[in-house]
């Protein structure tokens, strides 16, 4: 087998979700609040932790597009215009989450490793591609990918295989010689319904119910260089 090709998630893959948009949600759901859109319920909406200031497990937030989260905070509060509301928690996400954006110290170095051996590197991420683009370019590593895709960029969002498909096609190389990298059950099914490799950084206690099993499961990002190696083997 031959990896050509190295597609990542971005939240919780290459930066710290938790440590980033922990507190980026606390300040976003602050800004949004009104009186007819009370914080509580807004906090509740997407599964936020606000005396904690903590996501809470099961949170659209952990793997969700921003078009779920806009759908889940209107079951709960009257959004008139979704596509205005969109662009606005956008916008403040951007915001918010460039003020406690955190990377994984070994992502860089990984992402160093993989270039010089000529691998193509994509982001497929649920954030928006506008988000996604703001968080590489302050750490510096928009240089290192190929493909940057975001859940507002055409091609669908995961679990769909939209993304996956079309980085593949972009970099003209086969699913089956690509490897989606994530942390998330989303990841894992955007992948396998492309045709692609799976790797996720996870413990298996936690990938155990996910409905498609990664290939392989490694606990950080540190450990992928050794086991594309492996698998070229």
């Amino acid at each position: 087998m031959t990896i050509e090709a190295v597609l990542f998630d971005k939240d919780g893959t290459l930066i710290d979700f938790d440590a980033t948009f922990e507190p980026a949600t606390s300040l976003v759901l602050e800004d949004l609040a009104t009186p007819n859109m009370p914080l509580a319920d807004l906090a509740a909406s997407v599964g936020f932790d606000l005396k904690a200031r903590r996501i809470l497990p099961g949170s659209v937030l952990v793997a969700g597009s921003l078009y779920d989260i806009v759908d889940h905070i209107a079951e709960v509060v009257d959004v008139p215009d979704r596509e205005a509301f969109f662009q606005r928690i956008d916008r403040l996400y951007r915001n918010a989450s460039l003020k406690t954006l955190t990377p994984f110290p070994a992502t860089e170095q990984v992402l160093i490793g993989l270039a010089q051996r000529g691998m193509k590197l994509g982001v497929a991420t649920n954030d928006t591609h506008a988000g996604a683009l703001g968080h590489l370019n302050a750490l510096g590593w928009a240089q290192y990918f190929d493909f940057i895709v975001g859940c507002d960029s055409g091609y669908g969002a995961k679990p769909e295989a939209g993304m996956v498909t079309a980085f593949c096609d972009a970099m003209a190389v086969s699913a089956s010689n690509t490897v989606m990298v994530g942390d998330s059950a989303h990841d894992c099914s955007a992948g396998h319904a492309a045709g692609a490799i799976t790797v996720a950084i996870a413990q298996p206690k936690d990938t155990a119910a996910w409905p498609a099993k990664p290939d392989r499961i490694i606990a950080s990002i540190e450990e992928l260089p050794a086991v594309l190696r492996e698998m070229t083997l």
